[in-house]
């Protein structure tokens, strides 16, 4: 977990550039505590969280992490705003498989995927396709896709925009 003491968003003078468009012009802030919640005009700011933007000046930091680096990468869970998922595999394969790439083994990544499934209340679509899931189930899929290694940060893309109340019903327990 990262120190709640130490400031969890750090942004000095950033640039951030989005899809070769300037997204965001000399940003600076200082954000502490266990959670922060972007809300407004936050787009840039999230897609360099995601690694959908690119800090071209200044300096971003996630927990201590620099973001323009990718260095955050390794001490946070990340839920980008509906990823494509390969429509094949199964909810547990993709949890395995995310922490296989986060460098566990094959029998903990599995183990780890199957505790993370019960500890968010999705353990009955383990088997499920991921091609079968309705929009809201693919969303709270990605989000137990990013604390299967139990990361000290979750960032999290808008995950409850376009939803109607029973969307969110879906997706909500996830964050409990």
């Amino acid at each position: 977990m990262s120190d709640e003491r130490s400031p969890l968003l750090v942004a000095d003078a950033a640039r951030i550039d989005v899809d070769g468009s300037v997204a965001v012009e000399a940003l600076s802030l200082e954000v502490s505590g266990p959670t922060v919640v972007l809300a407004g005009e936050t787009r840039g700011l999230v897609a360099a969280l995601v690694g959908r933007g690119r800090v071209r000046a200044g300096r971003l930091a996630l927990a201590g992490h620099d973001v323009g680096a990718g260095a955050h990468f390794a001490g946070a869970g990340v839920a980008p705003l509906d990823p494509p998922l390969a429509p094949a595999w199964t909810v547990h394969e993709l949890l395995a498989w995310s922490a296989r790439l986060a460098g566990l083994g094959r029998r903990e990544a599995s183990d780890a995927a199957r505790r993370t499934l019960a500890q968010v209340g999705l353990a009955p679509w383990s088997r499920r396709k991921l091609g079968d899931l309705a929009h809201a189930e693919r969303r709270a899929v990605v989000l137990a896709q990013a604390v299967v290694t139990e990361p000290g940060v979750l960032v999290a893309e808008h995950p409850l925009a376009g939803l109607d109340a029973v969307g969110a019903a879906v997706v909500g327990p996830v964050f409990d």
